[in-house]
């Protein structure tokens, strides 16, 4: 409200309104940027675990060694986000147990989402732009599957 003989700056207080609302808004949308690309890792992250785990069940019962390195290569080749570093996967059951059994794969996987690595570095850095997550995936066997040829003490 203007006082009759004193003049008010309007393009002054407009400035500093300016000034104090810019970096409010951008943390805002860097923030919610920041959420979505965290939510995204997931997605992929459990995605690329349940595919892990569809992927060692694929081998006959008994070859522990061809089903978890398809598991390890599904899961690598899957989960391919922007940022994401310090992907680690392990799977067990079924038929990658020492005694294998139709037993469901059961399979744990984790990646870290380095938002340091993206656009959103600005705002994003250092531990605070860290974000580390964990998936489970989970596969059935079928009852109908077949034995390796060289596998011995397996209930097939």
């Amino acid at each position: 409200m203007n006082r009759p003989g004193v003049q008010v700056d309007q393009a002054g207080q407009s400035l500093v309104e300016f000034a104090i609302s810019v970096p409010i808004i951008l943390v805002i949308i860097f923030g919610f940027l920041g959420f979505m690309q965290a939510m995204q890792t997931v997605t992929e992250l459990d995605a690329a675990t349940t595919l892990a785990a569809s992927a060692a069940i694929q081998f006959p019962v008994g070859e522990v060694a061809q089903s978890q390195a398809a598991a390890r290569r599904t899961f690598i080749n899957s989960i391919s986000g922007y940022g994401i570093t310090g992907q680690a996967i392990t799977c067990s059951g079924g038929n990658l147990s020492p005694t294998p059994s139709t037993a469901p794969v059961v399979c744990h996987a984790a990646a870290t989402l380095d938002l340091g690595n993206t656009p959103l570095a600005v705002f994003w850095r250092g531990p605070l732009g860290l974000l580390t997550f964990t998936a489970t995936g989970r596969a059935d066997s079928s009852t109908s599957r077949s034995c390796a040829p060289e596998a011995t003490n397996v209930a097939c």
